[in-house]
């Protein structure tokens, strides 16, 4: 029963017919990315269970149903691309080029069912669903660790408040925040930007172990979420720690 109310939804229908034609492997990985949402579009229980807390159980009705409706050699899809999925896993070798090709595949196919199905608002929230996964997801891993900051804050944001910090004093920040870069992510299904612009994307975007006291600066200059007024992806991608006064010589790659 919880399959046919899952299934029949238009949300459902629209990622049955998303992963109909990708392989095993392929499916399997977009599926881990999705059950770790906080969302309730995977949710069981009218909503009240997420399938982080019920995982196997769902991925399982979502598989038997897929495999149900096509026969496994005719998934072929994403063979062209040549992607070995257990590289953009968490724990697997830091693959960022491996990740890259998944996280084009993954919206080469939305922009593909977009069209298809007429500009259905679904595959808008379907790639919300992928910005609202963990960072060991496919679209998180896209802005790996590079820089850190030379010393820590004063200040506890955010998590540190908790019981268990690791980096007291380090803040965990996108360079190019997330919010901003899905957003051309949302073009680019859309159609209102080419997909090419992926590629110019995936080398600006990475993370930096920052300083709590110039996460600081970047929230009160308004900038903890977007980037610098006319900003675009020929800049450089730490123009917003220029514009919120983060001195840029405290800030070194990691070896």
């Amino acid at each position: 029963m919880q399959n046919d109310l899952f299934l029949n939804t238009d949300f459902g229908n629209l990622l049955l017919r998303y992963l109909k034609p990708i392989s095993d492997a392929g499916r399997a990985r977009i599926l881990q990315d999705l059950k770790t949402v906080n969302s309730q579009r995977l949710a069981i229980g009218n909503g009240t269970r997420s399938i982080s807390k019920v995982a196997n159980p769902r991925i399982a009705e979502i598989l038997g149903a897929l495999n149900a409706l096509q026969a496994k050699e005719n998934k072929t899809l994403d063979k062209e691309f040549e992607i070995n999925w257990e590289e953009t896993k968490k724990g697997a070798a830091n693959s960022v080029h491996e990740t890259r090709k998944a996280a084009k595949f993954i919206l080469l196919r939305l922009k593909e069912i977009y069209i298809e199905v007429g500009g259905q608002e679904n595959c808008l929230l379907l790639l919300n669903e992928f910005k609202a996964s963990n960072n060991f997801s496919i679209f998180r891993l896209l802005s790996p660790l590079r820089y850190r900051s030379l010393s820590p804050g004063k200040a506890l944001v955010g998590k540190q408040y908790g019981n268990n910090i690791k980096n007291p004093g380090f803040v965990h920040e996108h360079v190019v925040p997330v919010d901003f870069y899905f957003k051309h992510f949302n073009d680019i299904i859309k159609g209102s930007s080419s997909i090419d612009l992926f590629d110019k994307i995936s080398e600006k975007i990475f993370s930096v172990q920052l300083n709590s006291d110039d996460d600081l600066k970047l929230k009160a200059a308004g900038l903890n979420k977007k980037m610098p007024e006319r900003w675009t992806w020929d800049d450089d991608p730490f123009d917003r720690y220029r514009a919120a006064g983060i001195d840029l010589n405290t800030i070194l790659p990691i070896r």
